[in-house]
């Protein structure tokens, strides 16, 4: 008779333990309406990812690092980005990272808006080290500019700058600020 018995209690402690633990075990994620802001439709939605871009030759232009990535908006195709971290790589010596609280690349007119926070520094190489801050810029790939109407503000060993925007070519390192420039030099 004890043999009969030992596995229907084997089986109430099992189902005893599943209905205790089930519990622990379920937990609630977000769902891509609960963690972006704009509430509009989408295709898919990526946590965690790395993306790059090559030029038809083969040539890497930059890499896209997230915490979330969500494509699709309805009318015009978009991806938006959480905590964007752009890697861009410029001629042999000159790489750039861009990051920000935000981005949004729209398909129709081929740009990112970057909103945020938004901070681009020139890595290590042959030039020396440069840091432009501002609240919002826009980046066109194809066009290797970075752009704002924002205040910006430029840090490089002799000191800093201040504007009311700036146009800067990310292949020629060439910075154009737009209006009301303070400088402050370091000798």
């Amino acid at each position: 008779m004890y043999h009969r018995i030992l596995p229907i209690i084997l089986l109430i402690l099992v189902g005893i333990s599943m209905i205790i633990n089930r519990p622990l075990s379920i937990q609630k994620t977000a769902t891509p309406e609960e963690t972006v802001e704009n509430k509009t439709t989408y295709d898919y939605y990526v946590r965690g990812f790395q993306l790059a871009d090559f030029d038809p030759t083969g040539r890497l232009h930059f890499t896209l690092k997230g915490d979330y990535l969500q494509h699709g908006d309805g009318q015009y195709e978009t991806f938006r980005v959480r905590a964007p971290a752009i890697h861009i790589l410029a001629g042999r010596w000159s790489q750039w990272h861009l990051a920000a609280e935000k981005a949004v690349f729209s398909e129709k007119n081929r740009k990112w808006n970057l909103d945020g926070h938004v901070t681009l520094q020139k890595g290590e190489g042959k030039t020396f080290p440069l840091s432009i801050q501002s609240s919002r810029m826009v980046f066109s790939p194809e066009a290797r500019l970075l752009t704002t109407q924002a205040e910006v503000l430029v840090r490089h060993p002799y000191g800093s700058t201040r504007s009311n925007g700036l146009r800067l070519n990310l292949d020629s390192s060439a910075l154009e600020l737009n209006s009301h420039v303070h400088s402050q030099f370091i000798p």
